[in-house]
């Protein structure tokens, strides 16, 4: 109880505990035998964004301890944040395997930067510049895409007399969210699930 910071909720009945502290109790519970691997299903589902990152730490405490863990998640954040290796599954078949790196390498590959340019720009002069693959306006907002070298020339393309550039413009790089609709962008494919495997130091995956 003092480990999964339960110990001031001992005499706390099940119904009053909240969302977080009732999924560090499942997980004192099932660590009590000290196993070699553990299976959490779903854990942070319905949780508000701090209990959310509570259970991550508990996560990370089960895993730094040496014990294999198996977290099944929909949530591709959590996914990347906390596991070594992820399997993207569907009706039941692996569709790839990786690390979060690896899946993103493979199935997300683009950067994009997206603005608003001055009355006067030329977005033209955007695809000449290093990186870039593509230039699309969406209204009045600019989308370059391509590869990371992108991110410099682009923001200093776009720079104004006052060296700030646009204030709207933002950077995106390319996630494990990117990565698993791009896997999965099949109009037929049924909603997937993820298996994502933390550490396995014993090469159990």
């Amino acid at each position: 109880m003092d480990t999964w910071n339960l110990a001031g909720l001992r005499r706390s009945s099940f119904a009053s505990l909240s969302g977080g502290q009732r999924q560090r109790l499942f997980i004192a519970l099932t660590l009590l035998n000290e196993p070699r691997v553990v299976f959490f299903d779903e854990l942070t589902q319905g949780l508000d964004p701090l209990a959310r990152s509570d259970v991550w730490g508990a996560i990370r405490d089960v895993r730094d301890r040496g014990t294999t863990v198996v977290l099944v998640t929909h949530f591709m954040d959590e996914a990347e944040a906390l596991c070594d290796r992820v399997a993207v599954m569907r009706a039941g078949r692996v569709l790839d395997a990786g690390t979060p790196a690896d899946l993103i390498a493979r199935h997300a590959r683009l950067t994009t930067v997206t603005f608003t340019p001055p009355v006067s720009f030329d977005p033209a002069a955007l695809a000449a510049l290093p990186g870039v693959d593509g230039v699309e306006r969406h209204g009045e907002r600019i989308r370059v895409s391509g590869t990371n070298q992108l991110i410099a020339p682009v923001c200093s393309a776009v720079l104004g007399d006052d060296h700030l550039g646009p204030p709207d413009l933002r950077v995106h790089h390319p996630d494990l969210e990117d990565a698993l609709i791009a896997l999965i962008s099949d109009p037929c494919a049924d909603r997937p699930s993820i298996a994502a495997v933390d550490r396995t130091p014993e090469g159990v995956s």
